[in-house]
């Protein structure tokens, strides 16, 4: 952020030992068993309020890392951004991506995993090597972050299965997530811009975890998403007051998750955000989990304006279900948008449950193409599910009988 008024940031420089001396720091929902390191969080807080807005007066120590718009970059955050400009230097050196309608389109995927039992799911690396499997296809490039507090033998069991494949890869930039934190956030964009690094020919950019499973062979896949090229699956809504809490309070990641700052509210108000949303567009708000067009990728990490999203949704409370969803309602590739996530998600008690038996005839006349949430350590749903398509994907490619008829 550019200090555009000196004397401002001087004064508010000056109140913040106060500030950060009277702050409470009070953890969201179901993460509330675990305590925040207050020392932490005020570290946190010092760091995105004092650099932030005033690096340039010198007297906040060190000045902050800042990219070409002046905006200071946390350490992670700078990563993402330089994956974002490798990718758009290397998209204008390319030719001009264009479909070609008489082949089945290309698709990349990536696939997140963790292991570790703080506020995340756990998954177990069985789970995400059973979701490679039923995915990975020749024509198709596979990306997988496994995050950066799972454990060695996790890692190490998914990368041993990915060496099997030319088209299955670790990611090159690996985090650190906390549940409703901008670090989420992160991990979407570097993937999207590995993956344009990686690829010039796909067309559709899948996100999934080691809980998801396909519930459509690769070619129903392929041949719907082939007769909607172009369009972008992000389901989306307006949000509710009660719901907009989630941007309009002052929240910082640290300790364990998603923080709220509250005593602070009229300091933090006085300085200028990294971004401020056009009162005439309205956030937008969804499930984390989509399908993009090439199209829409290759504007979101090129686009200046997603660069100053992500000051702002350092500061809100699950940006993962707003960020993705907000840029697209900014975007121009809006009118190419669906609001359809293209999961089978059931819910229950304001929450998503895991599948059972009862979901398989259900999952088999859905119109989605992929399943969330499989618990093999619960049930044995996923197993049914992989049988099922396996003999889905022998029927197709069963050949015809070339025998003469007996008479």
């Amino acid at each position: 952020m550019r200090v555009r008024d000196k004397d401002l940031f001087l004064s508010l420089v000056g109140q913040l030992p106060d500030v950060l001396r009277s702050a409470r720091f009070s953890m969201f929902t179901h993460a509330n068993r675990f305590k925040p390191n207050e020392e932490a969080c005020r570290e946190r807080m010092q760091y995105d309020l004092c650099k932030e807005c005033a690096a340039k007066s010198g007297l906040c120590g060190p000045a902050a890392r800042e990219d070409p718009e002046g905006l200071s970059l946390l350490p992670d955050e700078k990563r993402v951004l330089d994956s974002m400009v490798r990718a758009t230097n290397l998209t204008r050196q390319r030719r001009p991506f264009r479909h070609d309608p008489t082949s089945p389109p290309k698709l990349a995927y990536v696939v997140f995993g963790y292991d570790d039992v703080g506020i995340k799911t756990p998954n177990t690396a069985d789970s995400v090597v059973r979701l490679l499997a039923g995915i990975v296809h020749p024509n198709d490039t596979i990306l997988v972050h496994i995050d950066g507090d799972s454990s060695p033998p996790f890692y190490q069991a998914v990368e041993d299965y990915t060496r099997n494949f030319d088209n299955v890869n670790m990611v090159r930039e690996r985090f650190v997530t906390s549940w409703g934190g901008i670090s989420t956030v992160w991990i979407e964009l570097a993937t999207i811009a590995e993956a344009i690094e990686r690829d010039a020919k796909w067309e559709f950019f899948i996100n999934l975890s080691g809980m998801d499973y396909p519930i459509k062979t690769h070619k129903e896949i392929t041949q719907f998403l082939g007769q909607n090229r172009g369009k972008s699956f992000i389901e989306h809504t307006y949000p509710t007051p009660k719901l907009l809490e989630a941007v309009h309070n002052y929240y910082i990641e640290c300790s364990v998750g998603p923080v709220q700052v509250k005593g602070a509210e009229g300091f933090v108000a006085q300085f200028p955000s990294g971004t401020h949303v056009n009162a005439t567009i309205p956030y937008a708000r969804g499930e984390h989990w989509w399908v993009l067009s090439r199209e829409f990728c290759e504007w979101l990490v090129s686009s200046s304006t997603v660069r100053k999203m992500l000051q702002w949704g350092k500061h809100i409370l699950l940006p993962d279900e707003y960020f993705i969803m907000t840029a697209a309602v900014w975007s121009p590739h809006y009118p190419f948008v669906v609001s359809d996530h293209l999961r089978y998600i059931r819910r229950r008690d304001n929450g998503k449950r895991d599948l059972e038996p009862m979901d398989v005839p259900l999952m088999k006349n859905s119109t989605a193409l992929f399943a969330r949430k499989f618990n093999p350590n619960a049930n044995d749903v996923l197993s049914v599910m992989e049988a099922w398509l396996k003999e889905k994907i022998e029927k197709e490619t069963a050949q015809p009988s070339h025998k003469r008829p007996t008479r």
